[in-house]
């Protein structure tokens, strides 16, 4: 029973990570870089609270320093609060948003997102198609935008007394190498039974082995939309119900369990 039960509690999971999203389209005009600044204790206290996307954060006299992610409106207010955070840069000298469009116009060589004929999606369906003696594409719910979440389960002769591992990834949007390590790591079980690696023929005879390589596929498709939306974080649920995407928007799957729920 613990296949079948690792796999309930899979479906269950994202269920409560993606619960409440709703269908809506992706607008463009949202614009977001990485900043930092310095504040005091009461102003990081007081972002948390607010729910700034604060990335980072360490002691120094006098406060906290802090990275975070901000839309020209957030700058905006936060300036007038008497915080100043700063534009951050790379070794060079471009911003996130600036590396994101040179990355973009260059073209990518290994990331790929969701939807494309080479995405993600397309690539799980492949792997299954291709090794359909040890692989199963399994859709694990739909998301607002209508998107499959899909897992794609390694084993071999399926039973119900099998232990399950999960290999999940991409909570996070903006996290692409996420992703991507998930997707090498399947194709490394897939390449090793292929080439009848004794080791791993045992792993899949015994265990069921799930992929869930992004795990919120609407909020990982629009940081591809654009360099502006690069640095997305959670999904695309229209929070205010106003038919765009913009701060305030989302829920962050990766803190939405009730597991714990507010502990820190």
């Amino acid at each position: 029973m613990r296949g079948r039960l690792g796999a309930v509690a899979l479906v269950a999971a994202c269920s409560i990570a993606l619960a409440g999203a709703q269908a809506q389209a992706a607008q463009p005009g949202l614009q977001l870089d990485f900043y930092s600044a310095q504040v005091t204790a009461e102003q990081y206290a007081k972002l948390l609270a607010k729910g700034y996307d604060v990335t980072a954060a360490h002691d120094v006299a006098g406060g906290k320093q802090v990275d975070l992610v901000l839309s020209p409106q957030q700058l905006k207010k936060l300036r007038h609060q008497g915080i100043s955070p700063e534009l951050k840069l790379n070794d060079s000298g471009l911003s996130a948003s600036q590396e994101a469009a040179q990355q973009a116009a260059a073209g990518y060589t290994v990331w790929r997102d969701y939807d494309s004929v080479d995405g993600i999606a397309a690539q799980l369906q492949q792997i299954a198609r291709d090794h359909s003696d040890i692989a199963t594409l399994e859709t694990l719910g739909t998301t607002g935008q209508g998107r499959p979440i899909y897992a794609l389960k390694l084993t071999k002769s399926a039973g119900h007394n099998k232990a399950a591992v999960l290999f999940s990834a991409t909570q996070h949007a903006r996290e692409w190498i996420a992703p991507e390590t998930d997707m090498r790591i399947l194709r490394w079980y897939v390449n090793a039974w292929d080439a009848k690696d004794k080791d791993v023929r045992k792993v899949l005879q015994k265990t069921e082995l799930w992929f869930v390589p992004v795990m919120n596929p609407d909020g990982y498709q629009y940081t591809f939309q654009s360099p502006d939306t690069r640095l997305w974080r959670k999904n695309l649920r229209d929070n205010n119900g106003n038919g765009t995407t913009e701060v305030g928007d989302g829920v962050d799957p990766n803190r939405n369990y009730p597991e714990h729920w507010n502990y820190d």
